[in-house]
C-alpha cells in the first residue's frame, strides 16, 4: 500500500517514535475504499447481516431484505479479556478475517451494527472493567467497519437501545438463538428500519402481570406503591405505548424486561446456540425439575413444557424422554 502511494505520488505522513528497543515508524495515508456508510440500506441488497459486538464474542445473524431470519453464527474470542496488546490485535485481526470470509461466502452485501454509546453500558458495574470492555469493543468495532469498507459493503449504524432485551423476549425461543444472536437479529431488522411489535405471547401475559402488580401494590409502602401503579397504568394502556408509536418506541419493551421474572421464573433464556443460567418467559409453561435416569440421580436440569407439550431445556427442543423420574 505504501509503495503504491509513493508510485502514485499520494500524500502521506510519517511519525517516528523512540522506544526502549529502538525506533518505530508510524505511517499514515489515505486509502481508497468501495464501501460506504448509509442512512438507508438500498432496496437492491438481498442479504443483510446484523452484528452484535461483545468483549468475548461476535454474534452475527443474516436476514433477507424483508427482515426474515436466514442464518446465524457466533465467533468466539475469549482470550481478549486477559491477553496483552500485541496478542489482542492478532486475535482481533484473525477473528474479523474469519467473520468476513463467512459473510462473503453467504453473499452478504450490507451490515447493520450498533452505534457505540459508552455512556449507557449496562454490561458491568465496575469502572475499570467497563473501561477495558469499552476499549476492546471499540477496537473490534473499528476493525469490523474498516474491513466492511474495504470489502465494498454498506454499513448502517443503528441505535443500540434494548436490542438484547427484545431479542431475548421475542426471538431467542422462536429461532433457538442465543441472546447475542437474537440481539444481532434485532440489529439487522432495525438496520432495515423494521419496528419490533410486542408478540402475542407477551400480550396475553399482560393481564397476569397487572394482577400480580396490583397484589404487590396493595401491601407496598407509599413510594413503592406509586411506582407499581405507574407500571400498571402503562400495562393497562399498552397499545398507547406500543413500539409502533414512535414517541414511546421502547417504553413498553423496557417495562416488560423489568417484569420478566414475573412471567415465568424458571424457563431458560437461550436456545440451541448457547447455555445460560438466566431465565426467560414462556406462555403455557409449567416448569418442573426432573432427574434423568433410574436409581441414582445422574443429571438434574430445569425444563419447561411449552404450549404443545414438548420438553425444552438449555439445549433446545427435545423429544419426550422415555425414562424420566419426577422429583418433587
Amino acid at each position: 500500500m505504501l509503495i503504491s502511494a509513493i508510485q502514485n505520488k499520494m500524500a502521506y505522513s510519517v511519525r517516528i517514535i523512540r522506544r526502549d528497543h529502538g525506533y518505530e515508524a508510524h505511517i499514515t495515508l489515505d486509502e481508497e475504499v468501495y464501501g460506504s456508510y448509509v442512512k438507508k440500506i438500498p432496496h437492491t441488497v438481498a442479504k443483510v447481516a446484523g452484528i452484535d459486538v461483545n468483549v468475548d464474542r461476535i454474534a452475527i445473524t443474516i436476514t433477507d431484505k424483508k427482515g426474515n431470519f436466514l442464518k446465524q453464527r457466533t465467533f468466539y474470542c475469549h482470550e481478549l479479556e486477559y491477553v496483552r496488546t500485541g496478542k489482542r490485535n492478532f486475535i482481533i485481526y484473525h477473528t474479523i478475517k474469519e467473520v468476513f470470509e463467512w459473510l462473503k461466502s453467504q453473499k452478504v452485501e450490507a451490515i447493520a451494527i450498533e452505534r457505540l454509546n459508552f455512556k449507557q453500558d449496562f454490561d458491568t458495574n465496575r469502572r475499570l472493567n467497563r473501561i477495558f470492555s469499552n476499549f476492546v469493543r471499540k477496537r473490534i468495532y473499528d476493525a469490523i467497519t474498516r474491513k466492511a469498507l474495504r470489502e465494498g459493503m454498506y454499513i448502517k449504524p443503528v441505535h443500540p437501545a434494548f436490542t438484547s432485551q427484545i431479542g431475548k423476549l421475542k426471538y431467542a425461543r422462536q429461532y433457538g438463538l442465543s441472546i447475542h444472536e437474537a440481539a444481532a437479529y434485532v440489529i439487522a431488522r432495525r438496520g432495515l428500519e423494521y419496528t419490533e411489535r410486542i408478540p402475542r405471547v407477551l400480550v396475553k401475559q399482560i393481564p397476569i402481570l397487572v394482577d400480580k402488580l396490583e397484589l404487590k401494590a396493595a401491601g407496598a409502602k407509599e413510594a413503592a406503591r406509586k411506582k407499581l401503579l405507574a407500571q400498571i397504568r402503562v400495562l393497562k394502556n399498552w397499545k398507547k405505548y406500543s413500539p409502533v408509536n414512535t414517541k414511546h418506541r421502547w417504553k413498553l419493551w423496557s417495562l416488560l424486561n423489568k417484569l420478566e421474572s414475573l412471567l415465568c421464573p424458571e424457563f431458560p433464556t437461550e436456545g440451541r446456540s448457547g447455555i445460560n443460567s438466566k431465565v426467560a418467559p414462556l406462555t403455557g409453561a409449567c416448569p418442573r425439575t426432573f432427574a434423568i435416569g433410574k436409581g441414582e440421580v445422574h443429571i438434574r436440569t430445569v425444563v419447561g413444557w411449552d404450549a404443545y407439550g414438548n420438553i425444552q431445556n438449555w439445549y433446545g427442543w427435545h423429544k419426550p424422554l422415555k425414562e424420566v423420574n419426577v422429583v418433587a
